[in-house]
């Protein structure tokens, strides 16, 4: 088909862009849509194809013709410029959302989107929303979003709530439970494919799964097989479900309904594979007039791909189509695992991270089945043997024995020798290189060794790494890495002179009772313990034999310990803390000094500007408190904005019984001066200064000018 530029209406033609050089559609399962053509600079409507504007193509080899709504015009290069379009639908993404709530199925979510976006655009979206049949009943609730996103894009979207996958035909939505179809069409190499690109990954593909639940009282298993649609060999999935029912106890029912919502969740027979296929559409070559129907491939269809060479022979779902809208003919598909959504980035990220732990949890069980399947594979080979040539060599007092794959060692190139120095296998002749070799001194070479048990005094090496990636340790430079590091028992760092250990034990006080520490860490010079770190759950007094403490007390804050000598606390009170000294671990406090979110206590000697620093008056303050808490008097010092019947500033010192012995107020006047009030408990003065002089007054008596 070619192309038609369409007015910014998207209704009034323009022209047929018949000399365009190319023009392609790329459609993605629930994602990118969008249209690229190249066209000459001198070519008629030229100068019409700007931005805003419309180009209906053909995207595929079955849907109507559709409109994209022109983004982007290239510079020209070499005469020609490049038009970027993505389809209609794209215009629900400038429609916002405030917010939607809807309940029924997904056909309701869908126009309950369009009738908000409608209310705040205040018109009609000009989109509807055919049918659907995917039966779920479930319900929405967003807010600030696009319509486009609200359709599949965020958490909580209608593909993220119903699943299923979107067919866009102009301004209508099309949510289908599978938009493609299973019509038996086989991509072959040497058939109809012309390039090939694979990358297919089925360590994590399985067609059944067990699950299982075993704690000291419960001992429960339970399988579940899935539709086998990947075509792979049977492959069982174990998985633990012993902490998967939170605080709920294990039933035989609750397990088998986990382990069907699992497998069904986590779509455990799909097949990870990225699939590039270039292939030639035989359905519209006459020779296959007859079977076209069986060569039509559409997006989110099924197809099967199969290539001899590369062992490739699987089914995998079309996930990406690049379509040449003017030959009418797809130029590219990929195949392999699809976006869940049509801004994924949320969802796929979950995903991974669950895929990751699944594979973490079955780790060793797929270390075991890739052992059982090396045994399987060996044992086909050999007991598959076609045979073979069995020679002593020489024939008279023979040295060796020889296996070959023809019957004169001249001429053998696969080939066992067995002799006093060692057994060997050579693909390259009598004299080629042995890559598979045992020798008499111990030596065992080998490209890979499949094996369930290794035990060695020594193993060299230089890489050694988990089956999945999660685990290594490079022995040349030492390095360790893990994604995910679980240790248990005493771990122990041995220096030249300090050591460090990581402990996980239990602990006594003197008194006898046990502390349980979450963490520890112990310095030590030789064997000598000289400091330690723990983190408890509750701690009431350090460890006696402890020479340092830092604890993390969940009722007394951070402790810090330097033994029975001297003790530093540090702890919550009412929003504020407390530090303490005591002359012994279990003796009593000392010293306080306590902050709290209505007064800061001090009991003792508070020094302010002690290294004399901004002295006022070249003064350094002292105030010096009580040592017995029973008698603590109390100094306050008050500032304030200057008004005209309030203090700028005060100081007022009370007794232990709160009682006021002493205040001192300052006041400002409007006119310049200043007024200096003293009160005792029982009479009162004041001095005050004003243009006219300096004045004392005592009580209520007149005041008396001083000068």
């Amino acid at each position: 088909m070619t192309p038609i530029l369409l007015k910014a209406d998207a209704k009034t033609k323009i022209g047929w862009l018949s000399e365009c050089t190319g023009c392609e559609v790329t459609e993605e399962r629930n994602g990118v849509y969008e249209l690229e053509l190249v066209y000459p600079i001198g070519a008629t409507h030229a100068n019409d194809i700007v931005t805003d504007c419309y180009i209906k193509a053909k995207p595929n080899q079955t849907s109507a013709n559709q409109l994209f709504h022109i983004y982007k015009v290239s510079k020209p290069i070499n005469g020609e410029f490049t038009v970027y379009a993505e389809h209609v639908s794209y215009i629900l993404s400038g429609y916002p959302v405030p917010t939607v709530s809807a309940s029924g199925n997904a056909q309701v979510a869908i126009n309950a989107i369009l009738t908000a976006a409608k209310n705040q655009l205040g018109k009609a979206t000009g989109f509807t929303v055919a049918a659907t049949n995917i039966t779920l009943s479930s319900s929405i609730n967003l807010s600030n979003v696009s319509a486009r996103a609200a359709l599949g894009g965020v958490q909580g979207s209608v593909l993220y709530t119903y699943g299923g996958e979107y067919e866009f035909d102009n301004y209508t939505i099309k949510l289908h439970k599978s938009r493609g179809k299973d019509n038996g069409v086989r991509i072959a190499y040497g058939k109809n494919m012309t390039e090939l690109k694979c990358d297919v990954d089925m360590s994590a593909s399985y067609t059944g799964i067990f699950g299982y639940v075993k704690t000291d009282d419960i001992n429960l298993t339970s399988s579940y097989n899935v539709t086998n649609s990947s075509g792979i060999s049977t492959r069982i999935l174990v998985r633990d479900f012993s902490s998967a029912f939170g605080e709920n106890t294990p039933t035989q029912s609750l397990l088998d309904a986990a382990v069907k919502k699992y497998a069904e969740d986590n779509d455990i027979n799909s097949i990870k594979a990225s699939v590039t296929v270039s292939f030639v559409n035989l359905a519209q070559s006459p020779e296959y007039a007859n079977i076209a129907p069986l060569e039509t491939v559409n997006l989110c269809d099924t197809v099967k791909i199969y290539h001899k060479e590369l062992s490739v022979n699987i089914k995998a779902k079309v996930i990406k189509t690049v379509y040449d809208t003017i030959a009418e003919k797809y130029t590219k598909i990929e195949l392999g695992s699809a976006r869940a959504d049509v801004s994924s980035i949320i969802s796929q990220t979950v995903k991974e991270a669950t895929d990751a732990k699944n594979i973490a949890i079955s780790s060793k069980s797929e270390i075991t089945e890739a052992y059982q399947k090396a045994i399987a594979d060996a044992t086909a080979a050999i007991t598959g043997n076609s045979g073979g040539y069995i020679r002593l060599n020489p024939s008279e007092n023979p040295q060796e024995l020889l296996i070959m794959d023809t019957a004169n060692a001249s001429t053998a190139k696969k080939i066992w020798r067995w002799n006093l120095s060692g057994l060997g296998y050579s693909s390259t002749g009598y004299n080629g290189t042995y890559k598979t070799a045992i020798t008499q001194d111990g030596h065992i070479v080998a490209d890979f060794i499949d094996t369930g048990t290794l035990t060695a005094n020594i193993i060299k090496a230089g890489i050694m790494q988990s089956a999945n990636g999660e685990f290594s340790f490079n022995l040349e430079s030492g390095h360790i890495y893990a994604s995910d590091a679980d240790l248990t028992g005493v771990f122990c760092v041995k220096g030249s002179k300090y050591n460090l250990k990581i402990i996980n034990t239990s602990r006594f006080i003197a008194a006898g009772t046990q502390l349980q520490p979450v963490l520890g860490l112990e310095r030590e010079i030789g064997e000598t313990k000289s400091g330690f770190i723990g983190f408890v759950d509750s701690q009431t007094f350090p460890f006696s034999g402890l020479t340092y403490d830092i604890c993390i007390d969940s009722t007394k804050g951070v402790r810090i310990d330097s033994g029975d000598a001297y003790t530093d606390v540090v702890c919550q009170e009412d929003k504020g803390f407390r530090v303490r000294g005591a002359e012994n671990s279990l003796g009593s406090s000392r010293k306080y000094l306590i902050v709290t979110k209505d007064e800061t206590s001090i009991s003792g000697t508070l020094v302010s500007n002690h290294l004399n620093a901004n002295t006022f008056a070249g003064l350094t303050h002292y105030r010096s408190l009580s040592d017995d808490n029973s008698n603590v008097c109390r100094v306050d010092f008050g500032l304030g904005v200057p008004q005209a019947s309030t203090p700028s500033g005060a100081i007022e010192v009370r007794d232990s019984n709160n009682t006021i012995t002493a205040r001192a107020d300052l006041f400002a006047s409007g006119t310049g001066g200043a007024s200096w009030q003293i009160k005792g408990s029982t009479v009162s003065g004041r001095i005050f200064v004003d243009t006219s002089g300096i004045y004392a007054q005592f009580g209520s008596n007149t005041a008396v000018k001083l000068a």
